[in-house]
């Protein structure tokens, strides 16, 4: 992994600027993948296109940033930065993505969909970690919505869509969508789900 310049950034109506970092590269050696889409991997962290402000508890979103330089790698932590008005973004909770469902600011339904599949880890990593057996009700609200977002044929969304289905329960109809269709590339994927479904468990799984 090769850390690179982390940015420095203004959101848009924000006061203090916000310092993101970023990577150049990265890889998936010994990453753990799960059926819900999410991906920990030690040699390539997260970089989302949003991040919370630290001070103002707002989400915004880079693209919308204002730029106003970099800063070289390891020098985003210094202690006197926050005087000078630079704070690392912080990272998002789920109430926060559930704020910014209702206020609007994920605009796009590519960033509805991105917060959506945001919703969906963080409603599963207690369930991941052992903390609970299944989400909670509002996270599972929103797997119902995110369903109506993977309408697509491709056998990517119809992977997703059949996922959605059997952590919601519905394991026939994700059997539906697994058993009509070649996933090719995908299809140890989809035999696993598969297997999930006919013994009727709903959790989040590690693939193995």
């Amino acid at each position: 992994m090769i850390i690179g310049n982390s940015l420095i950034l203004t959101p848009p109506g924000s006061k203090t600027s916000i310092i993101v970092p970023t990577i150049v590269s990265g890889n998936t050696c010994g990453a753990v993948f799960w059926t819900d889409t999410k991906c920990e991997a030690p040699m390539l962290p997260d970089r989302p296109s949003h991040y919370k402000h630290p001070i103002e508890g707002t989400l915004f979103w880079i693209d919308d940033c204002e730029k106003n330089g970099t800063l070289p790698p390891g020098r985003d932590t210094e202690p006197d930065f926050p005087r000078k008005g630079l704070n690392p973004a912080a990272k998002p909770t789920a109430d926060d993505y559930f704020a910014a469902l209702e206020s609007g600011i994920a605009d796009t339904d590519k960033r509805i969909l991105e917060i959506r599949i945001r919703l969906w880890w963080l409603g599963n990593d207690p369930v991941r970690e052992g903390r609970a057996s299944e989400p909670e009700p509002r996270f599972l609200e929103n797997l119902t919505q995110l369903v109506l977002l993977y309408s697509g044929k491709d056998k990517d969304s119809q992977l997703v869509k059949a996922e959605l289905l059997r952590e919601l329960g519905y394991f026939k109809d994700a059997l539906a969508l697994l058993e009509n269709q070649d996933f090719g590339d995908l299809q140890y994927e989809a035999k696993f789900i598969a297997s999930l479904c006919q013994t009727q468990d709903a959790r989040v799984a590690k693939i193995p």
